[in-house]
């Protein structure tokens, strides 16, 4: 792998650029849960379980999403527990403090995300939301 003078990009051997971008849809497991962190920033925490596809082993996976915008801490705050969601954005690796000593964990820090189903109602598309 080859750097660029500008050290910002990461160029490998074939000229590809490495990409994390991400895209789940999933239940939400949960309703979403908002925190305020010591420094005073607020998020939204979502944990979307999906089912695995076909060539898999059997069950589903889940994936803690974080949310920090304004915009999108306000759509989540009108999302239920069983709701359907779509979230774009790039995985993140987190280092904790615990009371054992550490934690790590892989988030996916969301750029996008939008409730596909209201499980309350039985609804889907953009049009039945909110």
């Amino acid at each position: 792998m080859t750097i660029s003078k500008d050290t910002s990009t990461t160029v490998g051997p074939d000229g590809v650029e490495p990409r994390n971008d991400t895209t789940i849809t999933g239940r939400l497991v949960h309703d979403p849960q908002e925190r305020t962190l010591p420094s005073g920033d607020q998020l939204v925490t979502i944990r979307v379980s999906i089912p695995r596809g076909p060539g898999s082993r059997p069950g589903t996976d889940w994936i803690d999403c974080a949310l920090w915008t304004s915009r999108l801490r306000r759509s989540a705050g009108r999302w239920r527990a069983g709701d359907w969601v779509t979230v774009t954005g790039g995985l993140r690796r987190r280092h904790l403090r615990t009371a054992d000593g550490g934690a790590s964990l892989v988030e996916l820090e969301a750029t996008a995300a939008t409730r596909v189903w209201r499980a309350d109602r039985g609804q889907s598309g953009r049009a039945a939301l909110d």
